[in-house]
């Protein structure tokens, strides 16, 4: 995630340089020593994710009438 107007070029750059760091064994091992396993998505799969999540997020908040406190 990075502020919204970052360039587009420094986006995609830190995204290849972040997914071929996630691809090296040594991040893949240290990842799944705590659990995680990483899923490197393009920008535009990353986005699609948040705003489904986002969505499903929502719903439950609204449906639980949960806030806040």
């Amino acid at each position: 995630m990075m502020p919204a107007g970052t360039p587009a070029a420094i986006v995609e750059r830190l995204a290849a340089e972040t997914e071929k760091a996630m691809g090296t064994a040594e991040v893949k091992q240290r990842m799944a020593a705590i659990g995680f396993q990483a899923q490197p998505r393009g920008t535009a799969d990353f986005t699609a994710f948040l705003k489904t999540h986002r969505e499903q997020f929502r719903q439950v908040i609204e449906e639980n009438k949960l806030r806040v406190e």
